[in-house]
């Protein structure tokens, strides 16, 4: 199925992308050691994306996290900063893993982010009984602070028309939706994203085309 093509004239690259994600991770315990080091935090926070040492130091960091992620990506993909809007929402899905995975859970296997928003009740006994309750109860956290949370999420695709994978900020784009279609808030609507797109993304392990090429 296309979607409208998205409007890909704002360029990143990789650097940007790899400093993006870090600075999401960067709360995570992956780098509770690291958060004791100024400088290191320096570059994460302040970083300087025309230092090549210091875009290596980066990409080592982030590698120690999400390293299975990062090393699939097509070699030709190429980085864009968007908009997303209310209408990107029916084209974006959540990060596709196994059955034992949170994201499947919630959506009951379909990864659509209308479904994760139509099944997430914090009474319901799927959520009461899961494993991942901490997921649920961490996005309901996120909505409660969206006017301070950083809205830039990383998508991927393989091509403008094609549908989104989540492949950072799952949790946010939730509580983003969630906000938007069942409180009716504006606070969701229009904000930046960065984008990577290439053919080869049907490919990759972690893009929702790649596991349900059907839909």
């Amino acid at each position: 199925m296309n979607y409208p093509n998205k409007i890909l004239k704002d360029q990143k690259t990789f650097d940007d992308m790899v400093s993006v994600w870090l600075q999401d991770e960067w709360h995570s315990a992956a780098f509770s050691l690291y958060r004791e080091n100024g400088e290191v935090e320096r570059i994460i926070k302040n970083p300087n994306l025309t230092n090549e040492e210091e875009n290596e130091k980066r990409k080592e960091l982030l590698m120690m996290a999400r390293g299975r992620q990062l090393k699939g990506l097509p070699k030709d993909t190429e980085w864009f900063e968007i908009e997303f809007s209310q209408e990107d929402l029916a084209r974006t899905f959540l990060i596709p893993v196994h059955e034992a995975g949170w994201t499947h859970e919630l959506t009951r296997g379909t990864f659509s982010i209308k479904d994760a928003v139509d099944n997430l009740d914090l009474s319901s006994d799927l959520i009461k009984n899961s494993i991942h309750k901490n997921h649920y109860e961490g996005i309901i956290d996120i909505e409660n602070h969206l006017d301070s949370i950083n809205k830039k999420i990383i998508l991927l695709a393989s091509n403008p028309a094609s549908r989104f994978t989540v492949i950072e900020g799952n949790h946010r784009v939730i509580a983003l939706a969630r906000d938007l279609l069942v409180k009716g808030s504006a606070e969701a609507s229009n904000f930046k994203v960065l984008l990577g797109i290439s053919p080869e993304m049907k490919d990759y392990e972690f893009s929702v085309e790649k596991w349900r090429p059907e839909a």
